[in-house]
């Protein structure tokens, strides 16, 4: 899927072509006052025809200082072509770190390895925003960063135990971070400096050892703290017995205040957002399968159905 321009995508470029010009006026003023002063320095009258003589090559230097405004005036006169250099074609690593400065309400992927890399290809399936972070090594051997980065995704390559790194990325202006990296004690201190720059993003983190999700979710640092371990053990067990067959559109959803679907009916909600509600959990662990069923805060809902469609429902 090729990303088309956006009238967002034109006024980055705009922004960045400014800025370049910028930094070429500020260069060719820099030398024309370096030429001044030259001028000054080897006793020769500050005027329009003085400086003429020097940027045309019309004078012969006759002591160091004239020779040096000679110097001076040739750097002026090549100044045109480094400013139409400078002003090139942005490059695909350019315009991805200057999208990630000006994107809002999106999702921060940190980390490409196997479960970072299918997060970023299922919210660049559905066409939801987002940036990933990731190592610079990965830019050069993984050939979906460097696919991410062509397709005009904001792609930040650094460390994001960094609070620069996790700025980048627009930490301020998202709306959720996930962190897949495959370290507990790296991806805790993540959270910890996420939640620190903007306390109201929703993180999520892939927590290996129960007793450190627990307590990444009781210090608030993570919203949800996922141990795949724990989310995939039954499938083991199941798959030892008969045959089965992972359904990945499949969400549990615990409902809260913020909810979309909170005191709606079931059937309200599959008629209206086009997905379907299997079941709804009660706290008490009861079963509910009712299309009359109003949904409660604190229930689970268990929804199936196309991804995108889900996640525009389901979002607080």
């Amino acid at each position: 899927m090729m990303n088309k321009p956006t009238p967002a995508d034109v006024l980055l470029l705009v922004k960045y072509y400014v800025r370049r010009l910028r930094t070429s006026l500020l260069y060719l003023t820099s030398l024309y006052a370096a030429l001044c002063m030259l001028i000054v320095m080897a006793h020769l009258p500050l005027s329009l025809p003085t400086i003429v003589s020097f940027l045309t090559f019309s004078k012969t230097p006759s002591n160091e200082f004239e020779a040096l405004a000679t110097v001076v005036a040739m750097m002026i006169n090549t100044a045109p072509l480094q400013g139409i250099y400078e002003i090139k074609a942005i490059s695909p690593e350019e315009k991805a770190r200057l999208k990630a400065s000006h994107i809002r309400n999106h999702v921060i992927v940190v980390g490409c390895g196997h479960l970072g890399s299918r997060v970023c290809r299922k919210l660049f399936s559905v066409e939801h925003p987002f940036v990933l972070i990731t190592r610079p090594e990965d830019y050069r051997e993984k050939e979906f960063v460097r696919f991410l980065v062509r397709q005009g995704i904001p792609v930040v390559l650094g460390d994001a135990a960094h609070e620069e790194t996790l700025k980048t990325a627009g930490i301020e202006r998202a709306k959720a971070l996930i962190i897949t990296v495959n370290n507990d004690t790296i991806n805790m201190v993540i959270a910890q400096k996420a939640k620190k720059l903007n306390p109201k993003i929703r993180v999520v983190s892939r927590i290996y050892c129960e007793e450190l999700a627990e307590l990444a979710m009781k210090s608030g640092f993570s919203d949800e703290a996922l141990s795949t371990t724990k989310l995939v053990y039954g499938m083991f067990i199941a798959g030892s017995l008969v045959d089965i067959e992972p359904l990945p559109e499949i969400i549990p959803v615990k409902i809260n205040e913020k909810s979309k679907i909170a005191r709606k009916k079931v059937g309200e909600i599959e008629d209206k957002y086009g997905i379907l509600i299997l079941a709804v959990v009660k706290k008490s662990g009861k079963i509910i399968r009712d299309r009359n069923y109003r949904i409660h805060i604190n229930d689970t809902v268990i929804v199936f159905g196309d991804f995108a469609k889900m996640l525009k429902t389901l979002a607080s």
